[in-house]
C-alpha cells in the first residue's frame, strides 16, 4: 500500500498535517486524510498534477512523478528495486514482466471498474453525496495491480483519473492541456487502451460518419475564422450600489478546527485557529503550531566550506584546541573578533619558541664539544672493535654498520701470497705427523720439518720415517693474541676432496681456510713444537700486514663515526624540540581555547561551534579557498510558535479571465507555504500581504516592544531570527489599520474594512444576537444611510477579510470555515457614480455564456486522441527505443466500452483520422491506420476481465524498460532565473528551504545537493554507458519552440500559444545507441526577464548543447544584433579556451513561417546581418566563441504544411553529424550539475578544474571506507566502488565488483572481502589483523613446518591481501580521474598524497611483530605496533609426541 505522503511537494508540508504511513493511521490523525488513494488496495499514483507559481504571476499546472507511490509499486513488483527517486535498480526490475492496459473515461465508469475488480466497496466513492473537504482522488495517472484472482499475474491497469471538467468540450485551456498531456502519456506506455463511457456521456456524443474519399474536394476555405473585431465601448452609467453574489469555495487541509490540531503547547502560547492574512491584492492564511525547545547537533565530517561561510559561523561561541585549526580560524576572522586574546596568544607562542630554540641550541653545542673531546678514545675503541670480536658492544646500528664496512676494507680482507704457501706446508706436515699418532721421534720430526721449504721431498721421505715423540708445549704471547684477534677477519675457503696418503694431506691443507688456520695456529704449535717456529714465522707475515693498515683505518672510521654521532645527537635534539614544542603548543592552545570559551561564555547565542580540525583542501574558484571542517554545530532553540503563511494563488487562466471580466469568479488555490517562528510570549499584532510576496508584520515581544518587519516571505525567517526589523516602536505609539469604534449608547462594537478599489468601506456590527454588514461609499459618507449587505452566512466570530483578485475592481469578502476546512468568499459588485470604458471583442458578452445550441458536450472522450496527434508527433524524427526486443509487443488497439453507440465508434474514429491527416498534414506513416478500433458493452468488458483468452493480445514489457519509457516521457524542470540569479531546482521543484540552505555555498556543496529526480538512476546506472547528445530549443517568446522540439525528439514539453515554459526543462529520448537530451528554454527578451537572466540561460544552453535550435519570427525580429545581445554578452563570461569540453554546438537559426518565394531573400538578409556582427566583434563574436564558428540558417515553412514536418528528419541528420562531447551519461550528469552550480555561485573559472576538484574531494571523503572494506558509504548504505560521478545509485543488496562511476562499468581488478584497519585504533587494528590471519588456508599448519617458514608464509598472505585492496582502490581512483589527466589541480595531488600516506600506515598496521612469544618459543603474530606481551596466538602446546621429551618437560620450549 502506498504511503500517505507520497508525492513531490513544492514546499514544506503544513504544520500538523499527518504524513505518517498507513500503518500508523489507527492513531488520531492531526488532519483528515483527503487522499482517497490510500484507501484503495493496490492503487498507486504514478503521475501527479500539482500547481506552481509561474513567472507571469499565476499558477501553472505541472505533472510530476509521485515518489512514494512509485516506490511502493516498484518494490511491490520487485522487492528492493526502489530505494529512492534517485536510486532505482531498473536492471533488477527487468527481471519481471508487466502487461499494462490503459484505462480512461468518466469517473463513474472508472469507479464501477474498481468495484468490479474488488478493490473498492460500492460506497467508497459516491460523488454526488460527497461535499468539499471529503476524501477524493487527485487528477493524475494511477497504476492498479490486478487482483491475484486474475489469470494474468503481470496485468496492471494504467488509469487516468480526470479532473471534474476534463471531459467537457468547453473546459478551460489548462484543463484541456492537462487532458491532452495525460492522454499522451497513457497512449505511449500502453499499447492497449480502454475508453469507459457511462450512459450520460455516451448519449451526448455527436457522432461523425466517414466521408467517401472519392467525393472529397479540397475547398478554398482557409480554416477557422481568424478575423476578430474589437471595440471600445462605454458601459452604462451607474449609481452607487454594493450587491452580493456567490463567490468561490476552496478546501484546504490546513484549515482545521482547534480540536483536530494535536499540539502539546500551552493554550495561551499558540493561536490554534487558522486565520486570514490581510491583503488588498494578495491573499493567504496563516496557521500556527507549537515547537518545544530543542537542541540540534549538526556534525561536520570533512565538510567543504569556503572562507565567507566559516566567518559567518565564527559569530558564535567556539570550542577547539588544535594548532593548525587556530591558525586558520585566526586568519578567517577570529583575530578580529578577539583581538586582545589572539595578540597575547601569538606573543606567548613566540616567547616559548625562542626559549625552546635557545635551550636546544646550547645543548647541541655542549654535546658536539664533548664528542670532539672524546675523539682519541673513540679511535682506540674503534681499533678494538675492528680487531676483537666485540660486535655486541656496538649498539648503535649506524656505528655497527660502520665497523662492518671497515672490516670489509680490501687491506683487511687479504693476506700476502707467501702466507698461503707457508700455511699449506705447515698443514701437510701436521697431517703427516698426526697420521702416525705421535710415534715419530724428535729427530724424525725435525727432519720432516726441515723439508718444509721443499715440499716435494716430503712425499719421498715420510713413508720411511719412524714413529716420533710427542710435541712439547706451545709458546704463548702477543702473536697468540694477534692470531686470536685476526681469526675473524679472513674469509673461509673451500677446497676439493683429495685421494689417498699424501694426497689426503695435500687435500686437507687446501681445504683449510685462512681464518681456520689462524684460529688453530696456537693448537698446532702446542701439539707439535717442531712446527712452532714455522707457525710463528707465518703469523708474523700476517701481523706485519695488518699493523700497517689498522692504524690508518681506525683513525679514518673514527672520524666518520664522530660525524654519525653528531648527526644522531642533532636529530635526537630536534625530536626532543619537536616533542616539547608540540606539548607546549598543545598546552598553549588548550589554555587559549579555555580563555576563548570564558570570553564567549558571556556572549548570548543560540549556536555553539565545536571545531576538531580545519584544513585547506585547494581552490574551487579564484580567491575562494575551500576548507574542510570537522566538528559539530550545536543550535539551541527555545519554545517557539511556528507560523506558516499559505499564499492563495490564481491560475493563469483565471488571471486572464479577470482581466477581461472583473465579475468573473476565480478558483484560487493554496500554493507555496512560507515558515517563520516567534518565541512563546510573542504575538502577531498585525499582518498584511503586499505585492511581490512581501509581508508587513508587526509583532510584540516579551518586553512589550513592537517590532515592524517588511520582508519577502522567503527572507522573513532570517530577519526575525537576527532581529533585522525595520523599526522598533512603543505600543502606545502604534496605530491599527482596522479602526474600532464602540457606541456606548447602543453598546455596539464595529469593525471597519476598506475596499481595495478605494470606493467604499464595510462595517460589521454586532448588537445583541444579530450581526450585520453595512457598506458605505466614501464620497457620500454621511449623506446616505449606507447599504446593508444580504449575507446570512456570517457571524461575529468569523475571521473575515476584504480583498481583490486580478484587479482591484474584483472585490471579494472572504471567511474561513475550519469545520469544513474551506475558505469561502462572497463576490461584491461595487458601483459608483461614473462612466467607465472597456476594450472588448465585438459581439461577445463579457460573462461566460450559457451552452450554445448545437455544440458538443463530451466528444473529447473520443476526439482527445486527435488532440494528442495535433499537439504531439505521430511519427517523430527521433524515435524512442527504451523498449527493446526483449519485450513482446502486440498491435495497438483502442476499445470503447459503452452501452450506447457501439456501431458508430469505428466510423467516427475513422473520420477522425481522415480529418486529422487532411488538415494537419503531418507525417504519420501507417501509425494511425494500424490502430485496431473495438467497441463493446460494459457486460462484455467485465466478462473479459477474467478471460485468459485476452492475455495474448496484451503487450508484455520488462518492468524496468517500461518504467524508463514512462519516466523519460516526463520533462523535468531543471532551473529558473530570478532576481538576476540562476537557480537550479532539485527533483524538478523549487524549494525555498533548499535555496536558503545554499546561500553562500561553494560549488562542491551545490553539486552534491542537486538532483535530477527520476533521471538520476537512468543516467547513473541503467544507461550510464551510453553517449549523450544534447539538442536545445531557444528563441523568442511564443514561436513554437516546444512544439518543434516535441516533433523533432519525441518529447512532451508543454507548449502553447500562452507561454508556459519557464527557465529550462529537460527530457530524454533513449535510442539504440545514444541518449538524446532535449532542453526547452523559455523565450528570450520576455518582459519578465532581465538581460542578465537571459545571459545566464544562454550561457547554460550554449555551453552544454550539441545542437542549438534558435527559432524566431522574421517579420518581427529583423534586429538581429539586439536579438542576439544575450549571446554576445554570454560569450565574455566563460572562456571557451579554458573549457574545451563546452561550447561545441552548432547554432541553427530557424526563421519560422517562410514561404518558398521568400526563402532565399530571408537567408541572404540574415546572413548579411550576422556578417556585420562578425565584422564588429571580430574574434570576440559569439558565433566563434560559443559555437566554434558553426551556424546554419533554415527558413522554415509555415505550420500545417507538409513541408513543415519534412525538415525534421533532415535536422536529425545534422544532429547525427555532431561530435559527441559527452561520451557517457554519468559524465554528462557530472558536467551539467557542475555547470549549473558554477552559474549559481557566479564562479567563472575553468569547468574542468572545478569538476576535478569536486571529484577529488568526493574520492577523498570515500577513500577511508574504500580502503577499509572495498565499499563506500552513501548515506546509510554500503555500496561498491564505481568510477561514476556523484551519488552512487547502485543498490547494496548484492556485493558486486567495483564499477566505473562514469559508465557504471566494473573496475577490472581483483579484491578481497577482508576488512582492514585504516586508523590507528589498537583494538580495531588487532581484531582485524586476527581476521586476516585466520583467512589464510595454511593457518592451522603452524607446527607442521618450521616456525620461520610458517611465519613468512603468513606475512606474505596478509601482504598479498593488502596489495589486492591497494591495487583495486588505486584502479578505482585512476578510473575516476582519467577524464582529468590534462588537469593539474591541488585537490588531485592532495588525494594522491593521502592515498599514498594511508597505504603506508595500513602496511604498518599489518606488519607482524615476529618477536618470541612470552609463553613459548614461537613468534608473536600481533601487529608490530601492539601493546603488552608478545603472543603467538596459540595455546602454547606442542602438537607432537616426541621420545626425546619427558612427559612434563618439552625441550622445544612448549607445553
Amino acid at each position: 500500500m502506498p504511503p500517505s505522503s507520497d508525492y513531490v511537494v513544492i514546499n514544506s508540508p503544513p504544520l500538523n498535517v499527518d504524513t505518517t504511513e498507513k500503518s500508523s493511521r489507527n492513531s488520531v490523525p492531526k488532519v483528515l486524510d483527503l487522499d482517497l488513494s490510500h484507501s484503495i488496495r493496490g492503487l498507486y499514483r504514478i503521475l501527479d498534477l500539482i500547481s506552481e507559481q509561474g513567472s507571469g504571476g499565476g499558477l501553472v499546472d505541472k505533472i510530476i512523478i509521485s515518489q512514494g507511490s512509485l516506490q511502493a509499486f516498484a518494490n511491490d513488483v520487485q522487492p528492493g528495486a526502489y530505494t529512492s527517486l534517485t536510486k532505482v535498480d531498473f536492471k533488477l526490475l527487468d527481471k519481471v514482466l508487466v502487461s499494462p492496459v490503459g484505462i480512461y473515461g468518466d469517473k463513474k465508469s472508472i469507479v464501477e471498474l474498481l468495484g468490479r475488480l474488488g478493490v473498492v466497496e460500492k460506497e467508497t466513492y459516491a460523488e454526488d453525496e460527497r461535499g468539499r473537504g471529503s476524501p477524493s482522488l487527485r487528477s493524475g495517472l494511477y497504476v492498479l495491480r490486478a487482483p491475484p484472482s486474475e489469470t494474468e499475474g503481470s496485468r496492471v491497469y494504467v488509469i487516468h483519473w480526470p479532473e471534474d471538467t476534463t471531459w467537457n468540450d468547453d473546459a478551460i485551456s489548462s484543463v484541456r492541456r492537462n487532458r491532452v498531456t495525460f492522454m499522451r502519456y497513457l497512449s505511449k506506455i500502453c499499447d492497449q487502451t480502454m475508453a469507459l463511457m457511462s450512459a450520460d456521456y455516451a448519449q451526448s456524443i455527436v457522432w461523425k460518419e466517414s466521408e467517401d474519399d472519392d467525393t472529397y474536394v479540397e475547398s478554398d476555405d482557409e480554416g477557422p475564422e481568424r478575423m476578430y473585431a474589437f471595440e471600445v465601448c462605454k458601459t452604462n452609467e451607474q449609481e452607487e450600489s454594493v450587491t452580493v453574489r456567490p463567490g468561490f469555495t476552496t478546501s484546504a487541509p490546513m484549515i482545521a478546527p482547534a480540536e483536530r490540531r494535536l499540539d502539546k503547547a500551552p493554550e495561551e502560547a499558540v493561536p490554534m485557529q487558522p486565520r486570514l492574512i490581510r491583503g488588498e491584492t494578495t491573499q493567504g492564511l496563516i496557521t500556527a503550531g507549537y515547537r518545544a525547545a530543542i537542541k540540534k547537533v549538526e556534525h561536520f565530517k570533512d565538510r567543504p566550506i569556503n572562507k565567507a561561510v566559516l566567518e559567518n559561523y565564527l559569530c558564535v561561541p567556539i570550542s577547539f584546541c588544535a594548532h593548525p585549526t587556530i591558525e586558520i580560524l585566526m586568519d578567517t576572522g577570529l583575530r578580529s573578533r578577539c583581538e586582545q586574546l589572539c595578540r597575547k596568544f601569538s606573543s606567548e607562542r613566540s616567547e616559548l619558541r625562542q626559549g625552546l630554540d635557545s635551550d636546544i641550541a646550547q645543548r647541541r653545542a655542549d654535546s658536539l664539544a664533548k664528542l670532539k673531546q672524546d675523539l682519541p678514545l673513540l679511535t682506540t675503541s674503534f681499533l678494538k672493535f675492528i680487531i676483537a670480536d666485540l660486535d655486541g658492544l656496538a649498539n648503535n646500528p649506524k656505528i655497527k654498520g660502520l665497523i662492518d664496512r671497515a672490516r670489509d676494507e680490501q687491506p683487511l680482507r687479504t693476506v700476502p701470497g707467501s702466507f698461503h704457501s707457508s700455511k699449506e706446508r705447515i698443514l701437510i706436515i701436521k697431517h703427516l705427523l698426526d697420521s702416525h699418532n705421535g710415534h715419530l721421534d724428535e729427530k724424525t720430526q725435525t727432519k720432516l720439518v726441515a723439508m718444509i721449504d721443499n715440499i716435494k721431498d716430503i712425499r719421498k721421505e715420510w713413508t720411511g720415517m719412524s714413529k716420533g715423540l710427542r710435541p712439547g708445549d706451545s709458546s704463548h704471547g702477543y702473536m697468540t693474541r694477534l692470531r686470536s684477534g685476526l681469526k675473524s677477519l679472513l674469509p673461509h675457503e673451500s677446497n676439493r676432496t683429495g685421494e689417498k696418503a699424501y694426497k689426503d694431506a695435500l687435500d686437507i691443507s687446501q681445504r683449510t681456510s685462512i681464518s681456520q688456520f689462524i684460529s688453530r695456529a696456537n693448537d698446532i704449535a702446542s701439539q707439535w713444537p717442531v712446527l712452532e717456529r714455522a707457525v710463528n714465522g707465518s703469523m708474523a707475515v700476517v701481523y706485519d700486514h695488518f699493523a700497517k693498515n689498522l692504524g690508518r683505518l681506525s683513525n679514518q672510521y673514527a672520524h666518520e663515526a664522530l660525524r654519525i654521532q653528531e648527526e644522531d645527537t642533532t636529530q635526537q635534539l630536534d625530536r626532543e624540540r619537536s616533542s616539547r614544542a608540540d606539548q607546549t603548543q598543545r598546552d598553549l592552545c588548550f589554555d587559549f581555547a579555555r580563555k576563548l570559551n570564558e570570553h564567549f561564555s558571556n556572549v548570548s547565542s543560540r549556536r555553539e561551534l565545536h571545531v576538531s580540525s580545519v584544513r585547506k583542501t585547494g581552490y574551487w574558484a579564484p580567491y575562494s579557498p575551500t576548507l574542510s571542517v570537522k566538528g559539530r554545530l550545536i543550535t539551541k532553540e527555545d519554545d517557539q510558535v511556528v507560523y506558516q503563511a499559505h499564499l492563495m494563488q490564481l491560475t493563469i487562466e483565471d488571471c486572464h479571465e479577470l482581466q477581461l471580466d472583473s465579475s468573473f469568479v476565480p478558483s484560487p488555490r493554496f500554493g507555496v507555504a512560507y515558515t517563520f517562528s516567534l518565541p512563546t510570549g510573542s504575538e502577531i499584532i498585525y499582518s498584511q500581504l503586499l505585492e511581490d510576496d512581501q509581508l508587513l508584520l508587526l509583532t510584540s515581544d516579551r518586553r512589550g516592544n513592537i517590532l515592524v518587519y517588511r520582508e519577502s516571505l522567503d527572507a522573513l525567517e532570517g530577519a526575525i531570527a537576527h532581529e533585522r526589523y525595520k523599526t522598533k516602536l512603543s505600543r502606545d505609539k502604534v496605530g491599527d489599520d482596522i479602526l474600532i469604534a464602540f457606541n456606548e449608547g447602543k453598546h455596539m462594537l464595529a469593525v471597519l474594512y476598506t475596499s481595495p478599489d478605494g470606493s467604499c468601506f464595510l462595517v460589521s456590527c454586532s448588537q445583541d444576537s444579530s450581526f450585520s454588514v453595512m457598506a458605505y461609499h466614501w464620497i457620500t459618507f454621511g449623506s446616505s444611510d449606507g447599504t446593508k449587505l444580504a449575507i446570512d452566512d456570517l457571524g461575529s466570530e468569523d475571521d473575515i477579510m476584504m480583498t481583490s483578485f486580478g484587479s482591484r475592481n474584483s472585490v471579494h469578502l472572504m471567511k474561513l470555515d475550519a469545520n469544513s476546512q474551506t475558505c469561502k468568499s462572497f463576490a461584491l459588485d461595487i458601483t459608483r457614480k461614473s462612466t467607465e470604458f472597456m476594450f472588448k471583442e465585438k459581439g461577445v458578452k463579457s460573462a461566460p455564456s450559457a451552452d450554445k445550441s448545437g455544440s458538443t458536450l463530451h466528444n473529447c472522450l473520443i476526439d482527445c486522441h486527435s488532440e494528442v496527434w495535433t499537439r504531439f508527433p505521430v511519427l517523430p524524427a527521433i524515435q524512442r527505443q527504451a523498449i527493446t526486443t526483449s519485450s513482446t509487443r502486440c498491435p495497438k488497439s483502442l476499445t470503447f466500452v459503452s452501452d450506447f453507440g457501439q456501431k458508430r465508434v469505428s466510423p467516427h474514429f475513422g473520420e477522425l483520422i481522415q480529418t486529422f491527416e487532411r488538415t494537419a498534414r503531418k507525417i504519420t506513416g501507417n501509425e494511425l491506420r494500424c490502430i485496431t478500433i473495438n467497441a463493446m458493452t460494459f457486460n462484455d468488458f467485465y466478462a473479459s476481465l477474467d478471460a485468459s483468452s485476452t492475455s495474448h493480445s496484451i503487450s508484455h514489457f520488462r518492468a524496468g524498460e517500461w518504467l524508463v519509457e514512462l519516466l523519460c516521457l516526463i520533462p523535468i524542470h531543471l532551473a529558473i532565473t530570478k532576481d538576476n540569479r540562476f537557480i537550479p531546482l532539485k527533483d524538478g521543484v523549487f524549494s525555498p528551504e533548499l535555496e536558503k540552505s545554499l546561500l553562500g555555498a561553494e560549488v562542491g556543496r551545490i553539486v552534491d545537493s542537486l538532483s535530477f529526480g527520476w533521471y538520476e538512476s537512468i543516467f547513473q546506472s541503467y544507461m550510464a554507458s551510453k553517449p549523450v547528445k544534447v539538442v536545445s530549443s531557444m528563441g523568442e517568446q511564443s514561436v513554437g519552440k516546444s512544439f518543434a522540439l516535441n516533433h523533432f525528439a519525441d518529447t512532451s514539453f508543454a507548449g502553447s500559444a500562452m507561454r508556459t515554459t519557464e527557465g529550462v526543462w529537460m527530457s530524454v529520448t533513449p535510442t539504440e545507441d545514444t541518449l538524446i537530451v532535449a532542453l526547452d528554454f523559455e523565450g528570450v527578451h520576455s518582459i519578465e526577464r532581465s538581460a542578465q537572466e537571459d545571459t545566464l540561460l544562454v550561457l547554460f544552453n550554449t555551453a552544454i548543447s550539441n545542437l542549438v535550435l534558435f527559432r524566431n519570427n522574421f517579420t518581427l525580429s529583423r534586429d538581429i544584433t539586439g536579438l542576439f545581445k544575450s549571446f554576445q554578452s554570454s560569450s565574455t563570461v566563460l572562456d571557451p579556451a579554458a573549457n574545451p569540453m563546452l561550447f561545441q554546438s552548432t547554432l541553427v537559426i530557424i526563421i519560422k513561417d517562410v514561404v518558398d518565394a521568400d526563402a532565399q531573400e530571408i537567408k541572404k538578409e540574415f546572413s548579411l546581418k550576422f556578417h556585420r556582427i562578425v565584422q564588429d566583434e571580430q574574434e570576440s563574436n559569439f558565433i566563434s566563441r560559443l559555437h566554434g564558428g558553426k551556424l546554419e540558417i533554415i527558413p522554415w515553412p509555415v505550420i500545417e504544411s507538409k513541408e513543415f514536418y519534412k525538415l525534421f528528419p533532415r535536422l536529425k541528420k545534422r544532429l547525427d553529424q555532431q561530435k559527441v562531447t559527452h561520451p557517457a551519461a554519468g559524465q554528462f550528469l557530472h558536467t551539467v550539475k557542475t555547470l549549473m552550480a558554477k552559474l549559481k555561485s557566479n564562479d567563472w573559472g575553468a569547468l574542468s578544474h572545478t569538476m576535478a576538484a569536486h571529484r577529488a574531494l568526493q574520492l577523498h571523503n570515500m577513500l577511508p571506507n574504500a580502503l577499509e572494506s572495498g565499499f563506500v558509504v552513501n548515506g546509510i548504505e554500503r555500496e561498491p566502488l564505481k568510477a561514476r560521478f556523484a551519488c552512487l545509485c547502485h543498490h547494496p543488496h548484492t556485493d558486486e565488483p567495483h564499477q566505473n562511476l562514469d559508465t557504471d562499468e566494473f573496475v577490472n581488478a581483483n579484491d578481497t572481502a577482508s576488512v582492514f584497519a585504516v586508523g590507528p585504533s589498537g583494538t580495531d587494528r588487532e581484531a582485524r589483523l586476527v581476521a586476516l590471519e585466520q583467512s589464510w588456508d595454511q593457518f592451522s599448519t603452524r607446527q607442521q613446518v618450521t616456525d620461520e617458514t610458517w611465519f613468512e608464509g603468513l606475512a606474505s598472505h596478509v601482504d598479498h591481501l593488502l596489495t589486492l585492496r591497494f591495487n583495486r582502490v588505486g584502479e578505482w581512483i585512476s578510473s575516476n580521474l582519467v577524464r582529468f589527466q590534462a588537469v593539474s589541480h591541488e585537490s588531485i595531488e592532495d588525494l594522491k598524497r593521502t592515498f599514498e600516506s594511508t597505504t603506508v600506515d595500513m602496511r604498518s598496521n599489518v606488519q607482524l611483530c615476529g618477536a618470541q612469544c612470552a609463553s613459548c618459543h614461537l613468534r608473536c603474530i600481533q601487529s608490530r605496533l601492539h601493546q603488552g606481551q608478545h603472543d603467538c596466538k596459540t595455546d602454547h602446546t606442542c602438537s607432537h609426541d616426541c621420545d626425546f621429551c619427558e612427559e612434563d618437560i618439552k625441550l622445544c620450549g612448549m607445553k
